[in-house]
C-alpha cells in the first residue's frame, strides 16, 4: 500500500543522513586528517561567526540557541573546513569537486525512484517526495543534479562524446520531470536565475564569437521545446501544480506558504530595527514570530545576531566572490567555470528562500572549494591552469 507525502521541517533523512553520504564519498576518499591546510582571511571569518552565534545562543533561551549553534558547527563549519582541507591538498580538485554532484545524482535518481514508487497516483500529487521527508530539500538535491547533467551534457557535446550526450540528456529530462513534480517555486526560481547568471557570464566571456552563443541557445531553445511537447502530448497533466504555484508569485494571494514566509520575514525585519546591534539571540526568532527562522539567511542572521553577524556574512559571501573573480581570470576552463558559477549562484539564491542558516551546508561546501583553488590557482601558482578532464 503506497503512503502519501508528509511535511516535516524536522527532515533526518534530506538534513542530516544523505548529506553525509554525499559529502564522505568527496572529501574521505583520500584520508583527509593526513593533510596540511593553509589558513585565509575567509576562515577566520568562518570561524568568527560561529563564535557570534554561539555567544548570542544566551540572549534567549539557551538550549534552543546551543542546539542551532552546535548544528551550524556541526553542518555549515564543518563542510566548509572539511572542503578547505580536501581540495587544499587535492590533485584534481576539479575532479574531486564534480565527485560530490556525481554522488548526489547518483542518491537523487535512487531516491526519486523511491518516491515515485510511494506516490499514490503521480500526476495528482501536489508536491512529491519521499514519506515522512519534507520536499524542499528533496527539490534542491534534484536541482543540483539538473544542473550537474546539464554541465556534463555541454562539455561532451563540445568533447563529440555524442553516446554520453544522449545519456546525460535522458538523466537531465528524468530528473527535470521529477523536479517539476517536487514543485519548490524557490528551487525552480534558483535555477532559472542561475541560468541567466551564466549565460550572461558566457557571452561577456565569448565577445569576440558572439555567433557561436545564439547558435547554442537555439539549439537548447528548439530542444526545451521539443522536450516539453512531447512531455505536454503523453502527460498532460505534468507541469500543471508547478505552473499554478509559479503564477501564485505574480499574485496578491500568494498561497500559504509564500504568505507564512513573507509575513515571518516581515517579522525579521522589525526585530533588526528593534535592535540593530545584537539582534534578539541565536535560535530565538520563534519566540517573536510564526515560523522558527524567516528563510532568508540575511534576514535570519540580521534578527538574532543583529549588525555584528551580518556584517561577517556579507564579508564572508563577498570575499568568496572576489576569490571566484580572480580564479575565473586565470582559469581558462570555460565549460568548468560556468558550472560553478551556476552552483554558487543556485546555491546562494535558494538560501533566499528557504532553509535555515546551518541547513545551507551545500553553499559553504562550494565556498570551501573557491578558496582552496584561489589559493592554488592564484596565490600559489598565479600561472598554473587546470582543465577538467573526466
Amino acid at each position: 500500500m503506497h503512503g502519501s507525502t508528509v511535511n516535516s521541517e524536522n527532515d533526518i533523512i534530506f538534513s542530516f543522513i544523505l548529506p553525509l553520504v554525499v559529502f564522505s564519498k568527496a572529501i574521505f576518499a583520500k584520508g583527509l586528517f593526513k593533510t596540511r591546510l593553509r589558513f585565509s582571511l575567509v576562515d577566520f571569518f568562518v570561524i568568527f561567526i560561529g563564535v557570534v552565534l554561539l555567544l548570542w545562543s544566551g540572549f534567549g533561551d539557551a538550549l534552543i540557541g546551543l542546539g542551532k549553534t552546535i548544528r551550524f558547527f556541526f553542518f555549515s563549519i564543518f563542510f566548509y573546513f572539511s572542503s578547505r582541507i580536501y581540495f587544499y591538498n587535492s590533485k584534481n580538485p576539479k575532479i574531486d569537486f564534480l565527485g560530490f554532484f556525481h554522488g548526489n545524482l547518483i542518491l537523487s535518481i535512487f531516491i526519486s525512484f523511491v518516491a515515485l514508487y510511494w506516490a499514490d497516483d503521480i500526476l495528482s500529487v501536489y508536491r512529491l517526495s519521499v514519506p515522512g521527508a519534507h520536499p524542499i530539500p528533496f527539490s534542491i538535491m534534484l536541482g543540483a543534479s539538473l544542473l550537474y547533467c546539464l554541465f556534463n551534457l555541454i562539455y561532451h557535446y563540445a568533447t563529440r562524446c555524442y553516446f554520453l550526450c544522449i545519456w546525460h540528456s535522458g538523466l537531465l529530462g528524468f530528473v527535470g520531470i521529477v523536479l517539476v513534480l517536487s514543485n519548490t517555486r524557490g528551487v525552480i526560481v534558483s535555477l532559472i536565475i542561475s541560468f541567466i547568471v551564466s549565460i550572461g557570464f558566457y557571452l561577456i566571456k565569448i565577445r569576440k564569437t558572439l555567433v557561436v552563443s545564439v547558435k547554442t541557445f537555439c539549439c537548447v531553445a528548439v530542444l526545451s521545446f521539443i522536450g516539453f511537447a512531447i512531455t505536454n502530448r503523453y502527460i498532460d497533466s505534468l507541469g500543471m501544480p508547478l505552473i499554478r504555484g509559479l503564477s501564485l508569485i505574480f499574485q496578491e494571494d500568494k498561497g500559504e506558504s509564500i504568505n507564512t514566509r513573507l509575513v515571518a520575514q516581515g517579522d525579521a525585519i522589525y526585530m533588526f530595527e528593534d535592535s540593530a546591534f545584537l539582534g534578539v539571540g541565536t535560535g530565538n526568532f520563534g519566540s517573536y514570530s510564526l515560523l522558527e527562522y524567516p528563510h532568508n539567511i540575511f534576514l535570519e542572521i540580521g534578527a538574532e545576531n543583529g549588525i555584528v553577524g551580518l556584517f561577517l556574512l556579507i564579508i564572508i559571501l563577498s570575499l568568496g566572490g572576489l576569490h571566484l573573480i580572480k580564479i575565473f581570470e586565470v582559469d581558462e576552463d570555460m565549460i568548468f567555470n560556468l558550472f560553478l558559477l551556476s552552483a554558487i549562484v543556485y546555491f546562494f539564491i535558494e538560501a533566499q528562500f528557504s532553509l535555515a542558516i546551518w541547513m545551507n551546508k551545500f553553499l559553504f561546501y562550494i565556498y570551501g572549494f573557491i578558496i582552496s583553488c584561489y589559493q592554488n590557482y592564484v596565490v600559489n601558482s598565479p600561472c598554473k591552469t587546470r582543465s577538467y578532464n573526466g
